[in-house]
């Protein structure tokens, strides 16, 4: 018999669509009790889950553990261990470069990592990869805990036995992994950093509770109140030996007369920082275009190849350059102007989906504009990916119905492996809970 897990979910819940609004302020209550907010409101979420099958998830999985594995040896591969060579390679500026120079302690170039991602049947495709300060996996863990309250979610589990991963605990072990691999040998002492006030501050305090409800003393700090003795990093008094780091690189060195005791601990290895500074060598869209360029193919394993080749679109720096598009040789400039409608052009290095330019929704003559300043900057030029869409409960003073919401699936690689996931909401092309967008937990089911 063929199933229908999304299209069973939402015929469940139609059978409780007289008690939904009471339902709904219950779950919207627990959201705030759990103090589950962005930009100081509770965060915008769905009464149903992204839902994956047993065999879309194994996909899913494999992608993400063999892309983290290519972009974390990349360095070697590729530039020979040479951070000049690829900061010159991917745009990274000469006042970042410095402290992307300095040895984290570990090996992982990058050890938290959210992919972005669009799944449709069989078809799985990573738009991006974000590795500096990416948000949500404690969210995600406590939306997923929420829903699981409700009485249709707990129907839903009696045809459809679901699975979940903890993100928390998956960053966790990470954590104890990198710092074990750093040479932490004490038992650990984390601060989570970031500016005081920042939207996502909520989420540091749902893993403060998580880890110290696992025996990890942890504070919640901001990078302008470190203390560095030359021996110890400390905020307020208290020492720590492990930074998880949710300040974006950028705006550290920007306030770098600030945060000079936060550095200088970086620079002396005071503590174990994850992500490491290094990171940002593939915070970096540029690097799709190493990934597909067949230039660089025999940098990289068989499996490494053949799932970038499947999963990851065409991607390229803008430069006045000739590159190749499959196996033609092109005038970059020439085929960005002719194939608008089949691109996207976007900042390097910028986040929240900001300043991104969809061909097909902009007129040639905004487009035109958009590759001049492209010139000018740091850009991408990217194949325009099909974005999958799926009917979602929406509840108004009418009552539940159903809207189609747009839908990408974000996996998180936490130290170097696949650890959880959220998935994001909209009704527009540029998919971003920092644009308006809303966010759900992902479950996977067998059918």
């Amino acid at each position: 018999m063929t199933t229908n897990p999304i299209a069973d979910y939402n015929a469940i819940l139609t059978r409780y669509a007289p008690q939904i609004g009471e339902i709904n302020e219950r779950v919207h209550a627990e959201l705030k009790r759990r103090r589950i907010l962005y930009g100081g409101a509770v965060s915008r979420t769905f009464l149903r889950p992204s839902i994956l099958t047993t065999t879309q998830f194994a996909k899913l999985e494999r992608a993400c553990n063999v892309l983290i594995r290519a972009v974390n040896t990349i360095l070697n591969n590729i530039y020979d261990g040479s951070i000049e060579k690829m900061g010159s390679s991917l745009g990274i500026a000469p006042e970042e470069l410095e402290i992307t120079k300095l040895d984290p302690g570990y090996e992982l170039l990058v050890a938290i990592n959210r992919m972005d991602a669009f799944v449709e049947g069989n078809s799985l495709t990573f738009l991006e990869f974000n590795c500096d300060s990416p948000a949500g996996i404690a969210y995600a863990d406590e939306l997923g805990e929420v829903l699981r309250t409700t009485p249709f979610f707990a129907e839903f589990e009696k045809r459809y036995p679901v699975q979940g991963i903890s993100g928390r605990k998956a960053l966790m072990d990470a954590f104890i992994r990198i710092y074990r691999q750093w040479g932490g040998t004490d038992p650990m002492r984390i601060a989570i950093v970031d500016w005081k006030g920042v939207s996502t501050s909520p989420e540091f305090d749902l893993f403060q509770a998580y880890f110290e409800h696992n025996g990890v003393p942890c504070i919640v700090a901001d990078p302008r109140d470190a203390a560095f003795d030359g021996r110890t990093l400390s905020f307020g008094g208290v020492p720590i030996n492990f930074v998880y780091s949710r300040v974006m690189t950028g705006e550290l060195l920007n306030k770098s007369e600030v945060v000079h005791a936060f550095l200088h601990a970086y620079r002396a290895k005071a503590a174990c920082f994850a992500n490491s500074f290094r990171s940002r060598l593939a915070d970096n869209k540029v690097i799709f275009s190493l990934l597909t360029d067949h230039v660089f193919a025999d940098r990289f394993s068989c499996e490494e190849r053949e799932i970038a080749s499947k999963t990851i679109p065409w991607t390229r720096r803008v430069a006045d350059t000739r590159t190749f598009v499959g196996d033609v040789q092109v005038d970059l400039l020439e085929y960005m102007r002719k194939h608008r409608d089949e691109l996207v052009m976007k900042p390097n290095t910028d986040y929240g989906g900001r300043n991104v330019y969809i061909g097909a929704e902009v007129e040639s003559g905004e487009w035109d504009d958009a590759i001049e300043k492209a010139l000018k900057g740091d850009w991408v030029i990217q194949h325009k990916v099909k974005i999958p869409e799926e009917s979602f409960p929406v509840i108004t003073g009418e009552g539940l119905t159903f809207e189609y919401r747009k839908v990408n699936i974000n996996p998180f690689a936490l130290g170097g492996r696949y650890g959880g996931c959220v998935s994001r909401l909209s009704t527009e092309s540029i998919i971003n809970v920092s644009a308006g967008g809303g966010a759900v937990p992902l479950f996977v089911v067998e059918a």
